[in-house]
Protein backbone atom coordinates (compact mmCIF):
# COMPACT_ATOMS: atom_id res chain seq x y z
CA UNK A 1 0.00 0.00 0.00
CA UNK A 2 1.68 2.91 -1.24
CA UNK A 3 1.02 7.03 -1.30
CA UNK A 4 0.31 7.92 -4.82
CA UNK A 5 -0.84 11.82 -4.49
CA UNK A 6 -1.21 13.98 -1.33
CA UNK A 7 -3.24 16.86 -1.05
CA UNK A 8 -2.16 19.33 1.96
CA UNK A 9 -4.76 22.75 2.37
CA UNK A 10 -3.71 25.21 4.63
CA UNK A 11 -1.41 23.38 6.52
CA UNK A 12 1.38 25.47 7.96
CA UNK A 13 3.24 26.81 4.74
CA UNK A 14 0.89 25.41 2.84
CA UNK A 15 -2.63 27.06 1.14
CA UNK A 16 -3.59 24.10 -1.14
CA UNK A 17 -1.25 22.18 -2.67
CA UNK A 18 -2.04 18.09 -4.70
CA UNK A 19 1.40 16.41 -5.11
CA UNK A 20 1.85 13.08 -6.68
CA UNK A 21 4.23 10.55 -5.45
CA UNK A 22 6.55 7.36 -6.81
CA UNK A 23 7.81 4.92 -4.52
CA UNK A 24 10.98 7.08 -4.39
CA UNK A 25 9.84 10.51 -3.82
CA UNK A 26 12.95 13.52 -3.11
CA UNK A 27 11.65 16.94 -2.17
CA UNK A 28 14.03 19.48 -2.97
CA UNK A 29 14.07 23.29 -2.57
CA UNK A 30 15.66 26.08 -0.81
CA UNK A 31 15.75 27.21 3.03
CA UNK A 32 12.24 28.13 4.60
CA UNK A 33 10.56 26.84 1.22
CA UNK A 34 8.40 24.21 2.99
CA UNK A 35 9.66 20.87 2.42
CA UNK A 36 9.58 19.39 5.87
CA UNK A 37 6.54 20.46 5.93
CA UNK A 38 5.67 17.58 3.91
CA UNK A 39 7.10 14.89 5.59
CA UNK A 40 5.10 16.92 8.81
CA UNK A 41 1.85 16.43 7.30
CA UNK A 42 2.42 12.99 6.51
CA UNK A 43 3.55 12.22 9.57
CA UNK A 44 0.03 14.15 11.21
CA UNK A 45 -2.08 12.26 9.02
CA UNK A 46 -0.87 8.70 10.27
CA UNK A 47 -0.93 9.84 13.81
CA UNK A 48 -4.13 9.53 16.08
CA UNK A 49 -3.56 13.65 16.56
CA UNK A 50 -7.26 15.08 17.58
CA UNK A 51 -6.64 18.79 18.31
CA UNK A 52 -3.93 21.45 16.89
CA UNK A 53 -2.21 23.95 18.18
CA UNK A 54 -3.12 27.16 15.64
CA UNK A 55 0.99 27.38 14.90
CA UNK A 56 0.09 24.33 12.38
CA UNK A 57 -2.68 26.63 10.32
CA UNK A 58 -1.43 28.90 7.65
CA UNK A 59 -5.16 30.68 8.41
CA UNK A 60 -6.54 29.63 11.35
CA UNK A 61 -10.17 30.57 9.66
CA UNK A 62 -9.88 27.84 7.62
CA UNK A 63 -9.93 24.34 7.98
CA UNK A 64 -6.46 21.90 7.64
CA UNK A 65 -7.16 19.26 5.14
CA UNK A 66 -4.51 16.09 4.64
CA UNK A 67 -5.52 14.10 1.65
CA UNK A 68 -3.89 10.84 0.91
CA UNK A 69 -4.42 8.45 -2.41
CA UNK A 70 -3.33 4.88 -1.94
CA UNK A 71 -2.78 2.45 -4.40
CA UNK A 72 -0.62 -1.14 -4.65
CA UNK A 73 -2.57 -2.72 -1.79
CA UNK A 74 -2.32 -6.22 -1.48
CA UNK A 75 -5.15 -8.69 -1.44
CA UNK A 76 -5.89 -8.39 2.09
CA UNK A 77 -6.15 -4.78 2.01
CA UNK A 78 -8.31 -4.95 -1.10
CA UNK A 79 -10.58 -6.68 0.98
CA UNK A 80 -10.48 -4.38 3.70
CA UNK A 81 -11.02 -1.64 1.74
CA UNK A 82 -13.17 -3.11 -0.86
CA UNK A 83 -16.28 -0.88 0.08
CA UNK A 84 -14.13 1.93 -0.77
CA UNK A 85 -12.22 1.38 -3.50
CA UNK A 86 -12.49 3.66 -6.70
CA UNK A 87 -13.32 2.86 -10.25
CA UNK A 88 -10.05 1.11 -10.94
CA UNK A 89 -10.54 -0.99 -8.48
CA UNK A 90 -7.04 0.08 -6.52
CA UNK A 91 -7.27 3.35 -5.32
CA UNK A 92 -9.20 4.50 -1.98
CA UNK A 93 -8.96 8.18 -1.35
CA UNK A 94 -8.76 9.03 2.85
CA UNK A 95 -9.02 12.60 4.82
CA UNK A 96 -8.03 14.00 7.85
CA UNK A 97 -9.64 17.96 8.63
CA UNK A 98 -8.79 20.10 11.44
CA UNK A 99 -10.56 22.96 12.69
CA UNK A 100 -8.75 25.22 15.19
CA UNK A 101 -11.81 26.64 16.79
CA UNK A 102 -14.62 24.22 16.56
CA UNK A 103 -14.59 20.28 16.26
CA UNK A 104 -11.81 17.68 16.63
CA UNK A 105 -10.09 16.14 13.75
CA UNK A 106 -12.52 14.40 11.64
CA UNK A 107 -11.37 11.42 9.82
CA UNK A 108 -13.21 10.46 6.30
CA UNK A 109 -12.72 8.46 3.13
CA UNK A 110 -14.32 8.40 -0.50
CA UNK A 111 -17.59 5.59 -0.99
CA UNK A 112 -19.03 4.99 -4.18
CA UNK A 113 -23.00 5.92 -4.46
CA UNK A 114 -23.99 2.74 -5.29
CA UNK A 115 -21.82 1.11 -2.13
CA UNK A 116 -23.51 3.37 -0.09
CA UNK A 117 -26.20 1.66 2.47
CA UNK A 118 -28.97 3.45 4.52
CA UNK A 119 -26.47 3.02 7.54
CA UNK A 120 -24.29 4.90 5.82
CA UNK A 121 -26.02 7.70 4.59
CA UNK A 122 -26.47 9.07 7.75
CA UNK A 123 -22.87 10.51 8.11
CA UNK A 124 -21.93 10.74 4.29
CA UNK A 125 -21.59 13.93 2.35
CA UNK A 126 -21.79 14.24 -1.88
CA UNK A 127 -18.92 15.39 -3.10
CA UNK A 128 -20.63 18.15 -5.74
CA UNK A 129 -16.79 18.59 -6.96
CA UNK A 130 -15.11 15.78 -8.23
CA UNK A 131 -11.66 17.50 -8.86
CA UNK A 132 -11.17 16.59 -5.81
CA UNK A 133 -10.69 12.88 -5.67
CA UNK A 134 -9.55 13.03 -9.28
CA UNK A 135 -8.20 11.22 -11.33
CA UNK A 136 -10.12 7.83 -10.64
CA UNK A 137 -13.71 9.08 -11.15
CA UNK A 138 -16.27 8.63 -13.69
CA UNK A 139 -18.59 11.82 -14.60
CA UNK A 140 -21.95 9.25 -14.51
CA UNK A 141 -21.11 8.36 -10.68
CA UNK A 142 -22.03 9.70 -7.79
CA UNK A 143 -19.65 9.82 -4.85
CA UNK A 144 -19.46 10.61 -1.08
CA UNK A 145 -17.25 11.79 1.91
CA UNK A 146 -18.25 9.00 4.17
CA UNK A 147 -17.01 9.96 8.00
CA UNK A 148 -15.36 7.20 10.05
CA UNK A 149 -15.18 4.73 7.50
CA UNK A 150 -12.92 2.18 10.35
CA UNK A 151 -13.02 4.85 13.07
CA UNK A 152 -9.32 6.40 13.22
CA UNK A 153 -7.60 4.09 15.47
CA UNK A 154 -8.01 0.75 14.12
CA UNK A 155 -6.71 1.91 10.93
CA UNK A 156 -3.86 4.05 12.33
CA UNK A 157 -2.59 0.37 14.05
CA UNK A 158 -4.02 -2.23 11.78
CA UNK A 159 -5.04 -0.86 7.78
CA UNK A 160 -2.70 1.85 7.01
CA UNK A 161 0.79 2.00 6.75
CA UNK A 162 3.21 2.20 9.18
CA UNK A 163 5.13 5.97 8.27
CA UNK A 164 8.53 5.82 10.12
CA UNK A 165 9.34 9.57 10.89
CA UNK A 166 12.90 10.27 11.07
CA UNK A 167 13.24 14.61 11.35
CA UNK A 168 16.42 16.27 10.90
CA UNK A 169 17.03 16.70 14.68
CA UNK A 170 15.90 13.45 16.43
CA UNK A 171 18.12 12.11 19.43
CA UNK A 172 19.06 8.07 19.13
CA UNK A 173 18.19 8.23 23.06
CA UNK A 174 14.35 7.67 22.65
CA UNK A 175 14.72 5.66 19.06
CA UNK A 176 16.93 3.16 20.81
CA UNK A 177 14.95 2.69 24.09
CA UNK A 178 13.45 -0.95 25.00
CA UNK A 179 9.92 0.31 24.98
CA UNK A 180 7.17 -0.97 23.28
CA UNK A 181 6.86 2.21 21.51
CA UNK A 182 9.89 2.90 20.51
CA UNK A 183 10.76 0.78 17.11
CA UNK A 184 13.70 -1.09 18.73
CA UNK A 185 11.51 -1.78 21.72
CA UNK A 186 9.49 -3.29 18.82
CA UNK A 187 12.09 -5.80 17.49
CA UNK A 188 13.13 -6.63 21.05
CA UNK A 189 9.85 -7.58 22.21
CA UNK A 190 9.51 -9.93 18.84
CA UNK A 191 12.20 -11.38 19.56
CA UNK A 192 11.93 -12.40 22.91
CA UNK A 193 8.62 -14.68 21.30
CA UNK A 194 11.75 -17.69 20.46
CA UNK A 195 14.18 -16.40 23.62
CA UNK A 196 12.08 -16.72 26.75
CA UNK A 197 11.10 -20.72 25.06
CA UNK A 198 15.31 -20.99 25.73
CA UNK A 199 15.28 -23.99 27.97
CA UNK A 200 18.82 -23.26 30.19
CA UNK A 201 17.16 -19.59 30.60
CA UNK A 202 13.62 -20.81 32.01
CA UNK A 203 15.08 -23.13 34.53
CA UNK A 204 18.03 -20.59 35.58
CA UNK A 205 14.91 -17.99 35.89
CA UNK A 206 13.25 -20.76 38.06
CA UNK A 207 16.17 -21.35 40.05
CA UNK A 208 16.58 -17.63 40.67
CA UNK A 209 12.73 -17.16 41.72
CA UNK A 210 13.15 -19.93 44.46
CA UNK A 211 16.46 -18.12 45.79
CA UNK A 212 14.15 -14.54 46.12
CA UNK A 213 10.72 -16.65 47.26
CA UNK A 214 10.64 -19.91 47.98
CA UNK A 215 9.47 -23.20 47.10
CA UNK A 216 6.12 -22.84 48.70
CA UNK A 217 4.13 -20.63 51.16
CA UNK A 218 6.37 -20.91 53.91
CA UNK A 219 9.49 -19.45 51.44
CA UNK A 220 11.10 -22.16 52.13
CA UNK A 221 14.80 -22.42 50.38
CA UNK A 222 14.89 -18.51 50.11
CA UNK A 223 18.78 -17.85 50.58
CA UNK A 224 19.94 -17.30 54.13
CA UNK A 225 20.72 -13.73 53.79
CA UNK A 226 17.11 -12.49 53.16
CA UNK A 227 16.04 -14.23 56.41
CA UNK A 228 18.88 -12.77 58.57
CA UNK A 229 17.57 -9.69 57.58
CA UNK A 230 14.26 -10.05 57.99
CA UNK A 231 14.74 -11.40 61.45
CA UNK A 232 16.69 -8.63 62.62
CA UNK A 233 14.42 -6.04 61.05
CA UNK A 234 11.43 -8.39 62.90
CA UNK A 235 13.34 -7.90 65.96
CA UNK A 236 14.00 -4.16 66.14
CA UNK A 237 10.35 -3.46 65.24
CA UNK A 238 8.68 -6.09 67.68
CA UNK A 239 10.99 -4.07 70.39
CA UNK A 240 9.25 -1.10 69.62
CA UNK A 241 5.94 -2.83 68.60
CA UNK A 242 5.39 -5.80 70.43
CA UNK A 243 4.55 -8.87 68.14
CA UNK A 244 4.79 -6.80 65.12
CA UNK A 245 7.07 -8.65 62.51
CA UNK A 246 8.68 -7.18 58.84
CA UNK A 247 8.77 -9.85 55.76
CA UNK A 248 9.98 -9.00 52.85
CA UNK A 249 7.74 -9.45 49.75
CA UNK A 250 10.32 -9.43 46.30
CA UNK A 251 8.55 -10.11 43.40
CA UNK A 252 11.35 -11.16 40.92
CA UNK A 253 11.88 -9.60 37.53
CA UNK A 254 10.71 -11.58 34.29
CA UNK A 255 12.99 -12.69 31.61
CA UNK A 256 11.21 -9.99 29.58
CA UNK A 257 12.03 -7.46 32.44
CA UNK A 258 15.67 -8.14 32.24
CA UNK A 259 16.07 -8.47 28.64
CA UNK A 260 13.48 -4.42 28.53
CA UNK A 261 15.29 -3.00 31.45
CA UNK A 262 19.14 -4.72 30.82
CA UNK A 263 19.51 -4.06 26.92
CA UNK A 264 21.04 -1.26 25.22
CA UNK A 265 22.99 -0.74 22.22
CA UNK A 266 26.63 -0.38 22.03
CA UNK A 267 29.13 0.65 18.95
CA UNK A 268 31.85 0.03 18.96
CA UNK A 269 34.32 2.26 15.90
CA UNK A 270 36.79 1.57 18.12
CA UNK A 271 35.75 2.57 21.31
CA UNK A 272 32.64 0.84 22.52
CA UNK A 273 30.41 3.61 24.08
CA UNK A 274 26.25 3.93 24.31
CA UNK A 275 24.85 5.17 20.90
CA UNK A 276 23.50 7.78 22.03
CA UNK A 277 27.07 9.06 23.16
CA UNK A 278 28.29 8.85 19.61
CA UNK A 279 28.34 11.62 16.88
CA UNK A 280 25.18 12.36 14.75
CA UNK A 281 25.80 11.10 11.67
CA UNK A 282 26.38 7.73 13.50
CA UNK A 283 22.80 8.28 15.54
CA UNK A 284 21.29 8.96 12.57
CA UNK A 285 22.85 5.76 10.91
CA UNK A 286 21.87 3.85 13.86
CA UNK A 287 18.46 4.61 13.81
CA UNK A 288 17.54 4.58 10.43
CA UNK A 289 19.29 0.94 10.36
CA UNK A 290 16.41 0.14 13.44
CA UNK A 291 14.02 1.00 11.19
CA UNK A 292 14.80 -1.25 8.17
CA UNK A 293 15.29 -4.26 11.05
CA UNK A 294 11.80 -3.37 12.03
CA UNK A 295 10.88 -3.43 8.44
CA UNK A 296 12.69 -6.65 7.62
CA UNK A 297 11.05 -8.42 11.53
CA UNK A 298 7.46 -7.34 10.16
CA UNK A 299 7.91 -9.45 6.69
CA UNK A 300 9.61 -12.43 8.11
CA UNK A 301 6.59 -12.52 10.40
CA UNK A 302 3.58 -11.90 8.55
CA UNK A 303 5.24 -12.65 5.35
CA UNK A 304 2.43 -10.92 2.53
CA UNK A 305 0.66 -9.21 5.38
CA UNK A 306 2.96 -7.93 6.65
CA UNK A 307 2.04 -4.09 7.69
CA UNK A 308 3.01 -1.57 4.54
CA UNK A 309 6.15 1.12 5.35
CA UNK A 310 6.81 4.68 4.80
CA UNK A 311 9.67 5.99 5.43
CA UNK A 312 9.85 9.42 5.60
CA UNK A 313 13.72 11.36 6.43
CA UNK A 314 14.63 14.93 6.27
CA UNK A 315 18.12 15.76 5.00
CA UNK A 316 19.20 12.16 4.86
CA UNK A 317 22.95 13.71 3.86
CA UNK A 318 23.50 15.40 7.49
CA UNK A 319 26.26 14.66 9.60
CA UNK A 320 27.64 12.17 6.52
CA UNK A 321 30.54 12.99 4.47
CA UNK A 322 30.15 12.70 0.26
CA UNK A 323 30.96 9.27 -0.10
CA UNK A 324 28.81 8.27 2.83
CA UNK A 325 26.09 10.62 1.12
CA UNK A 326 26.38 8.10 -2.30
CA UNK A 327 26.28 5.21 -0.14
CA UNK A 328 23.19 6.16 1.68
CA UNK A 329 21.27 7.40 -1.72
CA UNK A 330 22.15 3.70 -3.06
CA UNK A 331 20.02 1.92 0.22
CA UNK A 332 17.28 4.52 -0.05
CA UNK A 333 17.07 3.39 -3.48
CA UNK A 334 17.32 -0.31 -2.68
CA UNK A 335 14.79 0.41 0.43
CA UNK A 336 12.28 1.98 -1.85
CA UNK A 337 12.52 -1.48 -4.50
CA UNK A 338 9.73 -2.93 -1.52
CA UNK A 339 8.74 0.25 0.66
CA UNK A 340 7.69 3.63 -0.17
CA UNK A 341 10.44 6.41 0.73
CA UNK A 342 10.06 10.16 1.00
CA UNK A 343 12.77 12.01 1.95
CA UNK A 344 13.76 15.99 1.73
CA UNK A 345 17.27 17.20 0.80
CA UNK A 346 19.98 19.62 -0.18
CA UNK A 347 22.17 17.48 -1.77
CA UNK A 348 22.78 16.74 -5.61
CA UNK A 349 24.25 13.18 -4.63
CA UNK A 350 20.55 12.51 -3.60
CA UNK A 351 18.94 13.65 -7.11
CA UNK A 352 18.97 11.14 -10.32
CA UNK A 353 18.33 13.32 -12.73
CA UNK A 354 17.29 10.68 -15.02
CA UNK A 355 14.50 9.64 -12.65
CA UNK A 356 12.83 12.78 -12.48
CA UNK A 357 9.53 11.81 -11.99
CA UNK A 358 10.29 10.99 -8.40
CA UNK A 359 11.49 15.03 -7.77
CA UNK A 360 9.35 17.52 -6.27
CA UNK A 361 11.20 21.15 -6.56
CA UNK A 362 9.29 23.11 -3.60
CA UNK A 363 9.22 26.92 -3.98
CA UNK A 364 7.53 29.17 -1.96
CA UNK A 365 7.84 32.85 -3.85
CA UNK A 366 5.69 34.79 -1.37
CA UNK A 367 3.58 34.06 2.10
CA UNK A 368 0.68 34.80 0.05
CA UNK A 369 1.71 32.15 -2.75
CA UNK A 370 2.37 29.99 0.11
CA UNK A 371 4.52 26.47 -0.83
CA UNK A 372 4.36 25.25 -4.16
CA UNK A 373 5.58 21.99 -5.50
CA UNK A 374 7.04 21.98 -9.56
CA UNK A 375 6.65 18.00 -10.58
CA UNK A 376 6.57 16.76 -13.92
CA UNK A 377 4.94 13.18 -14.44
CA UNK A 378 4.88 12.81 -18.07
CA UNK A 379 7.75 11.38 -20.03
CA UNK A 380 10.12 13.94 -21.13
CA UNK A 381 11.86 11.47 -23.14
CA UNK A 382 9.11 9.18 -24.64
CA UNK A 383 11.68 7.36 -27.36
CA UNK A 384 13.72 5.05 -25.36
CA UNK A 385 16.61 5.48 -27.23
CA UNK A 386 16.49 9.15 -25.88
CA UNK A 387 15.67 8.22 -22.30
CA UNK A 388 18.53 5.32 -22.39
CA UNK A 389 20.82 8.61 -23.45
CA UNK A 390 20.20 11.09 -20.85
CA UNK A 391 20.48 8.60 -18.13
CA UNK A 392 23.94 7.82 -19.59
CA UNK A 393 24.17 11.69 -19.50
CA UNK A 394 23.24 11.98 -15.90
CA UNK A 395 25.46 8.46 -14.32
CA UNK A 396 28.42 9.66 -16.02
CA UNK A 397 28.34 13.06 -14.48
CA UNK A 398 25.99 12.99 -11.33
CA UNK A 399 27.33 16.50 -10.20
CA UNK A 400 24.49 17.67 -13.20
CA UNK A 401 21.49 16.93 -10.65
CA UNK A 402 22.52 19.96 -9.62
CA UNK A 403 20.50 21.32 -12.20
CA UNK A 404 17.63 21.04 -10.07
CA UNK A 405 18.96 23.03 -7.55
CA UNK A 406 19.20 26.15 -9.21
CA UNK A 407 17.40 29.85 -9.39
CA UNK A 408 18.62 30.02 -13.01
CA UNK A 409 20.50 27.19 -14.92
CA UNK A 410 23.03 28.36 -17.14
CA UNK A 411 23.75 25.25 -19.75
CA UNK A 412 27.32 25.16 -22.10
CA UNK A 413 28.86 22.65 -24.07
CA UNK A 414 32.01 21.64 -22.41
CA UNK A 415 34.02 22.59 -18.91
CA UNK A 416 36.15 24.90 -20.69
CA UNK A 417 32.73 27.42 -20.40
CA UNK A 418 31.89 25.75 -17.17
CA UNK A 419 34.98 27.00 -15.42
CA UNK A 420 35.48 30.44 -17.26
CA UNK A 421 32.39 32.06 -16.46
CA UNK A 422 32.18 32.41 -13.30
CA UNK A 423 35.53 34.13 -13.19
CA UNK A 424 34.69 36.40 -15.74
CA UNK A 425 31.41 37.14 -13.98
CA UNK A 426 33.12 38.31 -11.00
CA UNK A 427 35.78 40.15 -13.02
CA UNK A 428 33.29 42.43 -14.42
CA UNK A 429 31.65 42.87 -11.29
CA UNK A 430 32.54 41.85 -7.72
CA UNK A 431 29.22 41.33 -7.17
CA UNK A 432 28.23 38.75 -10.11
CA UNK A 433 28.43 35.41 -7.87
CA UNK A 434 26.94 32.65 -9.51
CA UNK A 435 26.31 31.07 -6.35
CA UNK A 436 25.25 34.13 -4.35
CA UNK A 437 22.49 34.19 -7.44
CA UNK A 438 21.82 30.62 -7.29
CA UNK A 439 22.82 30.50 -10.78
CA UNK A 440 23.92 26.75 -11.94
CA UNK A 441 25.77 26.37 -14.64
CA UNK A 442 25.61 22.64 -15.93
CA UNK A 443 28.11 21.53 -18.48
CA UNK A 444 26.35 19.35 -21.27
CA UNK A 445 28.93 17.17 -22.69
CA UNK A 446 28.77 18.22 -25.51
CA UNK A 447 26.15 20.62 -28.49
CA UNK A 448 24.40 17.73 -29.52
CA UNK A 449 23.52 17.01 -26.09
CA UNK A 450 21.97 20.22 -24.95
CA UNK A 451 18.77 19.83 -26.06
CA UNK A 452 17.82 16.67 -23.34
CA UNK A 453 18.59 19.18 -20.65
CA UNK A 454 16.81 21.86 -21.99
CA UNK A 455 14.02 19.24 -22.46
CA UNK A 456 14.23 18.73 -18.68
CA UNK A 457 14.04 22.46 -17.55
CA UNK A 458 11.10 23.10 -19.98
CA UNK A 459 9.67 20.97 -18.12
CA UNK A 460 9.96 21.82 -14.36
CA UNK A 461 9.59 25.52 -15.15
CA UNK A 462 13.23 26.32 -14.65
CA UNK A 463 14.88 29.69 -16.04
CA UNK A 464 17.36 29.49 -18.26
CA UNK A 465 20.47 30.85 -20.86
CA UNK A 466 21.67 27.36 -23.24
CA UNK A 467 25.03 28.97 -24.22
CA UNK A 468 26.52 27.20 -27.60
CA UNK A 469 28.92 27.61 -30.37
CA UNK A 470 27.21 28.52 -33.86
CA UNK A 471 29.69 26.41 -35.82
CA UNK A 472 27.37 25.87 -38.52
CA UNK A 473 24.21 27.93 -37.50
CA UNK A 474 21.80 25.40 -39.86
CA UNK A 475 23.34 22.33 -38.23
CA UNK A 476 21.00 20.07 -36.54
CA UNK A 477 22.38 20.60 -33.51
CA UNK A 478 21.37 24.52 -33.36
CA UNK A 479 17.98 23.59 -35.00
CA UNK A 480 17.33 21.39 -31.96
CA UNK A 481 18.39 23.57 -29.51
CA UNK A 482 16.15 26.71 -31.28
CA UNK A 483 13.73 24.09 -31.30
CA UNK A 484 13.63 23.41 -27.43
CA UNK A 485 14.35 27.04 -26.31
CA UNK A 486 11.06 28.24 -28.57
CA UNK A 487 8.84 26.20 -26.92
CA UNK A 488 9.80 27.24 -23.11
CA UNK A 489 6.80 29.47 -22.63
CA UNK A 490 9.62 32.39 -21.84
CA UNK A 491 11.75 30.20 -19.22
CA UNK A 492 14.68 30.00 -21.79
CA UNK A 493 16.77 31.69 -24.14
CA UNK A 494 19.58 31.00 -25.71
CA UNK A 495 23.25 33.23 -26.40
CA UNK A 496 25.07 32.01 -29.65
CA UNK A 497 29.01 32.39 -29.60
CA UNK A 498 30.64 33.39 -33.55
CA UNK A 499 31.96 31.11 -34.55
CA UNK A 500 33.24 29.37 -31.13
CA UNK A 501 34.75 29.75 -27.92
CA UNK A 502 38.03 29.79 -28.73
CA UNK A 503 38.05 31.42 -31.59
CA UNK A 504 35.72 34.52 -30.45
CA UNK A 505 38.26 34.97 -27.71
CA UNK A 506 41.36 34.72 -29.91
CA UNK A 507 39.48 37.51 -32.26
CA UNK A 508 39.24 40.24 -29.29
CA UNK A 509 42.82 39.57 -28.26
CA UNK A 510 42.73 36.74 -25.78
CA UNK A 511 44.65 33.49 -26.57
CA UNK A 512 43.92 30.20 -24.96
CA UNK A 513 46.95 28.14 -24.78
CA UNK A 514 46.36 24.71 -26.75
CA UNK A 515 48.01 21.63 -25.35
CA UNK A 516 47.75 19.90 -22.11
CA UNK A 517 44.17 20.12 -20.51
CA UNK A 518 42.01 23.26 -22.50
CA UNK A 519 39.85 23.84 -19.38
CA UNK A 520 42.44 24.51 -17.04
CA UNK A 521 44.63 26.40 -19.84
CA UNK A 522 41.92 28.65 -20.30
CA UNK A 523 41.40 28.88 -16.44
CA UNK A 524 44.31 29.97 -15.89
CA UNK A 525 44.49 32.39 -18.93
CA UNK A 526 40.82 34.45 -17.48
CA UNK A 527 42.18 33.92 -13.93
CA UNK A 528 45.53 36.51 -14.68
CA UNK A 529 43.62 38.23 -17.16
CA UNK A 530 42.74 42.36 -16.62
CA UNK A 531 39.23 42.88 -16.46
CA UNK A 532 39.11 45.71 -19.11
CA UNK A 533 40.46 42.84 -21.35
CA UNK A 534 37.28 40.26 -21.24
CA UNK A 535 36.07 39.99 -25.02
CA UNK A 536 33.19 42.24 -25.60
CA UNK A 537 30.72 39.34 -26.58
CA UNK A 538 31.41 37.28 -23.11
CA UNK A 539 30.81 40.71 -21.41
CA UNK A 540 27.23 40.60 -23.00
CA UNK A 541 26.27 37.09 -22.41
CA UNK A 542 27.17 38.28 -18.66
CA UNK A 543 25.30 40.68 -17.98
CA UNK A 544 22.31 39.25 -19.33
CA UNK A 545 22.79 36.50 -17.13
CA UNK A 546 22.37 38.56 -14.28
CA UNK A 547 20.03 41.26 -14.85
CA UNK A 548 17.60 39.70 -17.27
CA UNK A 549 14.85 37.50 -15.70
Amino acid sequence: MKITRLLIKNFKSFKSERIDFRGLMAFIGENNAGKSNVLKALDLFFKDTKKLDEEYFNNSAEHIVIQVWFNNLNDDAKETFKKYLLDDNETVVLRKEYSFHDEDMTFSGVILGDKLDAKDKKDAVEILDKTEIEPFTSTEKTYYWKSKPFGWSAIATGYLPDFLYVPAVKDAKEEVKVADKSRFGQIINAMLGSVLQNVDLVRINEEFTKLLMGENSNQDGRIAQLKEFETMLSEKLSAQMRGTTIKLDITPPTLKDVFQSGTKILVDDGVSTAVENKGHGLQRSVIFVIFRAYADLLKKEQGEKAKALIFGIEEPELYLHPQMQRSMFSILKEVAQTDQVVFTTHSSFFVDMANYQSIGIVVKKDIETGTKIIQHQEDIFPQSEEKKQFRLLTEFDPERSELFFGKKVVLVEGDTEKVVLPIIATKINPKYVFYDYGITVVECASKEMMPFFVKVLNAFRIPYTAIYDSDNANSEESKRIEAEVASSGGMGRTEIIEPDFEKMCAGDGVAIPTGGSKPFKAFKCFKELEAEKIPKRLREIIEKIFTEA
